[in-house]
């Protein structure tokens, strides 16, 4: 029988003195007005503010419509829970996509639908802040994905979006690449091993989510359902 896991909970001091500007008393406003909002989870934390209200409420609704991406795809919250009381929250995300395998069929297979939502998400409905997005190994096509989804970015987005070339460090800039995954050209675990260890843990394949309970009763934003909907 294997031992307890012992979590070591993230000191609130220290989560307080990073320079995020959120105080006790943001906490215990957001936690009131949570409590109000019945299709929302209780173990949602955002700073409080309306535009985080008005983000907190987004996030779910949209993850009730997008099915593309979270039909089936339900958060572990106990797992999270684990992970951010170890860590604490996070000072923000930076996204690499490697494109190494990416070809011209992929180019020519992508759904502009998925990449309007995805980058969507990312923009106005994510719960942490994106710090950078990296393309790496980017082939001699890497103009035309970008036509594809530029559309969809607006500038803050774009002004952290950073191309790396087939065999380039600039990478190195950002973040040591050794701490990439060894099918990038790190030091750390193989891809298939992260994902099997450390994302799909984190998911079930319930049926209901907590977004999908929430959207009964929770209607969408004015004008989001009609602005994704597909070409007749």
């Amino acid at each position: 029988m294997s031992a307890p896991v012992v979590v070591q909970q993230f000191p609130l001091e220290k989560e307080y003195a990073k320079k995020t500007g959120v105080t006790p008393e943001d906490v215990g406003r957001l936690r009131a007005w949570l409590s109000t909002q019945p299709h929302l989870p209780e173990t949602c934390s955002l700073r409080s503010s309306e535009v985080s209200k008005q983000v907190l409420d987004l996030h779910y609704t949209v993850k009730t419509l997008f099915d593309n991406f979270f039909k089936n795809r339900v958060v572990d919250q106990k797992a999270l829970a684990l992970s951010q009381e170890e860590e604490g929250t996070w000072p923000g995300l930076a996204i690499v996509f490697d494109l190494n395998l990416f070809t011209m069929q992929h180019l020519a297979k992508l759904d502009l639908q998925a990449i309007q939502q995805f980058l969507y998400y990312l923009q106005e409905a994510m719960l942490v802040e994106v710090t950078g997005i990296h393309f790496i190994n980017a082939p001699a096509f890497i103009d035309k994905l970008m036509m594809l989804i530029k559309p969809f970015m607006k500038k803050a987005l774009i002004d952290c979006l950073h191309i790396h070339q087939v065999g380039a460090t600039t990478l190195e800039k950002h973040m040591p690449i050794a701490a990439l995954p060894k099918d990038a050209g790190g030091e750390f675990d193989s891809i298939a091993k992260i994902s099997d260890e450390n994302i799909i843990p984190f998911f079930s394949s319930a049926a209901a989510a907590a977004g999908a309970a929430a959207a009964a009763g929770a209607p969408a934003p004015d004008g989001i359902e009609d602005s994704f909907s597909r070409p007749a």
